[in-house]
Order: C-alpha cells, then sequence, then structure tokens
C-alpha cells in the first residue's frame, strides 16, 4: 500500500515548487517529521507560523479524515503522538 505525504492532501502546499516541498507554514522547506507523516500536522507544529493542514477540497478532506481514523483504530493511539521510544523523559 502507498503511503502519501499528508503534505500532497493540504491546501497550502506550494504545488509550483519543483519538489513540493515547501508551504507557508514552512517557507524554508517542510520538515521531515511533517512530510513523512511522522506528525500530524493538523496539530501545532514549532516553526509552524499557525499555519496548519487543511484539506485540499471537501472530499479529500472526508477521505483523509477516515484514513487517519482508521490507522487511529488499528495502532490504537491518535495518529502524530510521538512514540514512547521518541519522548524524551529527562526533560
Amino acid at each position: 500500500m502507498k503511503i502519501w505525504s499528508q503534505c500532497s492532501a493540504c491546501k497550502h502546499l506550494l504545488r509550483t515548487e519543483v519538489r513540493g516541498r515547501r508551504c507557508p507554514a514552512f517557507p524554508d522547506g517542510i520538515p521531515e517529521d511533517i512530510y513523512y507523516n511522522k506528525r500530524n500536522h493538523a496539530k501545532p507544529y514549532p516553526g509552524d507560523h499557525g499555519v496548519r493542514w487543511e484539506a485540499l477540497n471537501e472530499e479529500v478532506g472526508q477521505r483523509w479524515e477516515e484514513g487517519v481514523r482508521r490507522w487511529e483504530e488499528y495502532h490504537g493511539h491518535a495518529w502524530g503522538e510521538p512514540d514512547e521510544k521518541e519522548v524524551d523523559t529527562d526533560k
């Protein structure tokens, strides 16, 4: 199964970019954690200038929400939450 970047379904992606890795939230380049779906950018992310993921259109939004729901159901936790091994417990 092919997994698409959440950025490809976002209305803010600058589609004129050669590699599609920029948007108003991240004008210097979308962080890998966002681009490769390790973090849900519908939630705040450091340095995003207050711009969050928004569906490209209504159909895409509905399909994306269904995919997120199925992912969360399968994994048993909210998508974009850090795994326990990624959480810095020293802070």
